[in-house]
């Protein structure tokens, strides 16, 4: 049952940090890249999104594993 709880844990820090690393990463940006991805539905500014979230991503589950 430990290890449950275990990956439980790490699951749930895992996603608090990448969420806010993708909140300071889109804030640090210059411009507001999400309304020009969702509002202008820009397509190269959700290609930097998707890429940002990506490579976070990978960031993110590489330390916690």
């Amino acid at each position: 049952m430990s290890t449950f709880v275990n990956a439980l844990a790490f699951a749930a820090l895992g996603i608090l940090v990448y969420g806010i690393g993708l909140v300071v990463l889109i804030l640090a940006l210059p411009g507001n890249l999400w309304k020009q991805a969702v509002d202008e539905k820009s397509i190269p500014a959700a290609i930097v999104l998707a890429g940002i979230a990506a490579g976070l991503g990978w960031v993110v589950a590489a330390s916690v594993h």
